[in-house]
């Protein structure tokens, strides 16, 4: 019998802190692997994703492969990731559902991205940012991630949640 076991966790570390069975550890370390996060390894996101779109447009049965809107893989290969390979998986499911009849955008990942960015960049090296300079950030951030788009579904001001004209303005 081979047994195949798989964890996120620092197995060594767990044993060490009393954690972990010591000969239950060393029975399973045959043979380890490790395999980094997904968000260790962008450069696997886009294979992940059309395996996912294929194999999720058959489960589905979609008579038409969907495809990826302009920039939809650039939203996925700058999030974290927190759920790794899964998360992906269940993002493309979800985007497959609500997308049925057109291109497959992600826009609300795109969203939560943006507010975690600006969350990290709000400082400087001279301290907080004004606030004018936090809102300019944030504006051209999601201007970013919406191609530049300001009108429009999946533009600018759709995502930001106010007037287009106001956001030309600003």
């Amino acid at each position: 019998i081979r047994i195949i076991a798989a964890t996120n966790l620092d197995l060594p570390s767990q044993v060490r802190a009393g954690k972990f069975r010591e000969d239950l550890f060393f029975r399973l370390n045959v043979f380890p692997i490790n395999v980094p996060p997904l968000r260790k390894r962008v450069s696997d996101i886009p294979a992940f994703v059309q395996h996912f779109i294929d194999r999720k447009a058959n489960e589905l049965k979609v008579g038409v492969t969907p495809h990826l809107a302009e920039g939809a893989i650039d939203i996925l290969m700058t999030y974290d990731w927190p759920g790794n390979v899964r998360e992906l998986e269940n993002v493309i499911e979800r985007a497959m559902i609500l997308h049925r009849d057109g291109e497959l955008r992600f826009d609300d990942l795109g969203s939560s991205f943006t507010v975690k960015a600006i969350a990290e960049r709000s400082t400087n090296e001279a301290g907080p940012l004004k606030l004018d300079q936090v809102i300019k950030r944030h504006i051209q951030d999601v201007l970013t991630l919406a191609n530049w788009k300001i009108h429009g579904p999946g533009g600018a001001g759709e995502i930001l949640g106010v007037n287009p004209n106001t956001l030309r303005f600003k």
